[in-house]
């Protein structure tokens, strides 16, 4: 009997860290979900968050190359999903990370537990950016020192 692992061709250890993370994003996601239908932005904000997805989406689907031959990139598409949190509150960042990840893995046609893993590491490490502004709670925009540390 061939070898489980073998089988989905990946190690068990592997498989283990890519359920954790779905596991760990599924309910930051849902979260930000439900923040965001709770308290649904204004027209002028929305039309800030969709031009900042808009932007993320961009930077995901063409990144920056690092050496001349175009083998290792990176995306700047962090710049735009750390501002929305900043700016409009982690519920947008995780939602922008989540739809900018998810689109481009999609369009890139990477296979569909690549693109589990890596849609949900982009929200988790838009959630995790935004637990500083979480913790300090509501207020942060108008105090130039707390947007600092943020």
């Amino acid at each position: 009997m061939p070898d489980q692992a073998a089988k989905s061709g990946y190690p068990l250890r592997l498989r283990l860290l890519i359920a954790s993370a779905i596991a760990l994003a599924i309910p930051v996601v849902a979260g930000a979900v439900v923040v965001t239908a709770l308290d649904p932005p204004r027209p002028a904000e929305a039309l800030a968050v969709l031009l900042f997805l808009a932007l993320a989406l961009l930077a995901e689907l063409k990144p920056v190359p690092l050496e001349e031959d175009d083998l290792s990139t990176v995306s700047l598409a962090f710049v735009f999903i750390l501002a929305s949190g900043i700016l409009f509150g982690w519920e947008y960042g995780v939602g922008i990370a989540t739809v900018s990840a998810l689109v481009a893995q999609v369009v890139e046609r990477k296979p569909p537990l690549r693109t589990a893993f890596n849609t949900s590491v982009y929200a988790l490490s838009a959630f995790a950016a935004a637990l500083p502004a979480v913790v300090l709670g509501a207020g942060i925009e108008r105090d130039a020192v707390a947007i600092t540390v943020y």
